[in-house]
């Protein structure tokens, strides 16, 4: 990592890194093909590779404050290579478990943008929100699902289930000294999203973005100098925000 004040106020970051992953069945892919129910068979392919990673940054940072408002805008731009990246194949040999295979790609590359902003008019509020524009594309079209006929074969060059768009939002208000309010979201973009029907057969759907909002109350009891008891509440997800395309 490289960081170098070009001004006072303004700084840039430039960083590189290389990472692998070691041959693996288990992943996140696991959780969301048993949650039917259904017996779920991870195989790893043959002659499966380690998977590389190769990862590059470099960002501007600007902090500048007006009175007592401190603000803080980062504006960030990012690409990862990966070489031999780990794919689920999920194939067509029987009906009554699930068979995923894992298998290595072609290659890949994740590129995009990354901005956030951080806002203070006071010690007592404070938001910060930010988000993320960016790409995720197999070198080649990748094989998802392996039917019993090459006609039946499933291929893409997108990643599934990871959205071009993604932001996020926290803030914090203290109206009174022991009060706190958190209102903090996660926004979640459209994204291509495999679909296993219950007769077996798979599809590739675009689902619909959508945005949590969560609050939060605490309130804090000082009952001696070095030692505060915090009550707190609050809603998750308060607008039941979430995929709804599903069995």
């Amino acid at each position: 990592t490289i960081l170098y004040d070009i001004v006072p106020g303004i700084q840039f970051r430039g960083g590189y890194a290389r990472g692998f992953r070691a041959p693996q069945a288990f992943n996140e892919d696991m959780h969301v093909a048993s949650i039917g129910g259904e017996q779920v068979f991870v195989l790893i392919g043959e002659n499966l590779k380690t998977e590389h990673s190769d990862a590059y940054t470099g960002s501007f940072n600007f902090t500048k404050n007006f009175g007592r408002t401190q603000t803080s805008l980062l504006v960030e731009g990012f690409m990862t290579q990966l070489h031999n990246p780990f794919t689920t194949v999920m194939t067509n040999e029987s009906t009554e478990v699930v068979i995923q295979e894992m298998r290595n790609g072609e290659g890949a590359k994740v590129y995009g943008t990354n901005i956030e902003l951080s806002i203070a008019p006071s010690s007592r509020f404070s938001v910060q929100a930010g988000g993320t524009i960016q790409r995720s594309l197999y070198n080649k079209s990748q094989l998802l699902f392996e039917g019993e006929s090459e006609s039946d074969n499933i291929w893409s060059k997108r990643f599934t289930r990871t959205p071009n768009v993604y932001g996020y939002l926290n803030t914090n208000y203290e109206p009174i000294k022991p009060l706190s309010i958190d209102l903090t979201g996660v926004y979640t973009g459209k994204m291509l999203v495999p679909h296993v029907m219950q007769d077996d057969s798979y599809v590739l759907k675009n689902v619909r973005d959508f945005a949590e909002l969560n609050l939060r109350l605490g309130y804090t009891v000082q009952t001696k100098k070095e030692f505060s008891i915090e009550f707190f509440g609050g809603i998750q997800n308060m607008f039941n925000a979430y995929q709804k395309d599903f069995d």
